[in-house]
C-alpha cells in the first residue's frame, strides 16, 4: 500500500451497530421550517467503519401546516478511511402534532449527485465517484397529555445509495428519542 493510506473499504453483508442521533427541527415562521440532523454510526462489520451524517434543510409550506417541502445539503464522513461525499438535494417532511396523543412524522430527501472520493488513500489516486443518495426517518409521536409540550417518539431512519465502492450502502436504525415543542 502506498505511504499514508488505509486498508480498501471492504463490502459486508448486513451487519449490526450502534450509534446516536440529534434531531432538531422547527418552524421558522408560520410558513418556513429547518431541520439540522446529526448522526453518528460505528458498525460491527466488514472494516469497522465510523460514519458520521450531517444534514440540514430549509423547508417551506405556504399554507402553514404540518407538511413542507425543501431543499437540503448532506455530509457524510466515514473516519477509518479518509472519506467524505457530499451534496444537495430536495425532500419533505411531515412534523409530528403534539396537540393529539398519537401522530405520525417523517422526512424524505433524495440527493441526485454526491461526490464520493477513493477511500482509505490520502491523496486520492482516481477522481471521485458520483453516486445518489436516499435518506428517511418516520415513525409515530406519543404525546402523554396531548396538548402540546414534551412527547416521546419513536421510529426508523436511515439512507440508502451510494456507489458500489462505498460501505455502507445501506443503513436503517431504530430510533427512540424524546422531544419538545416551545
Amino acid at each position: 500500500m502506498p505511504a499514508k493510506s488505509t486498508a480498501p473499504p471492504l463490502a459486508f453483508p448486513s451487519t449490526g451497530g450502534r450509534g446516536f442521533t440529534i434531531d432538531v427541527t422547527g418552524k421558522l415562521s408560520r410558513a418556513f421550517a429547518a431541520s439540522l440532523r446529526l448522526q453518528d454510526d460505528s458498525f460491527h462489520g466488514g472494516d469497522k467503519p465510523n460514519v458520521t451524517t450531517t444534514e440540514g434543510a430549509l423547508l417551506y409550506d405556504p399554507r402553514g401546516a404540518r407538511g413542507a417541502i425543501g431543499l437540503g445539503i448532506i455530509s457524510l464522513q466515514r473516519f477509518n478511511g479518509i472519506s467524505s461525499a457530499t451534496g444537495s438535494g430536495i425532500g419533505g417532511l411531515f412534523m409530528p402534532d403534539t396537540t393529539q396523543h398519537l401522530s405520525a412524522y417523517g422526512k424524505l430527501f433524495f440527493y441526485p449527485s454526491l461526490s464520493f472520493p477513493e477511500i482509505g488513500v490520502s491523496p486520492p489516486t482516481k477522481p471521485a465517484v458520483r453516486g445518489s443518495l436516499f435518506t428517511y426517518q418516520m415513525g409515530v409521536a406519543v404525546a402523554p397529555n396531548g396538548s402540546g409540550g414534551l412527547f416521546i417518539s419513536i421510529g426508523l431512519g436511515g439512507h440508502s445509495g451510494g456507489p458500489s465502492s462505498y460501505s455502507p450502502q445501506s443503513v436503517t436504525a431504530l430510533q427512540l428519542g424524546i422531544g419538545s415543542t416551545f
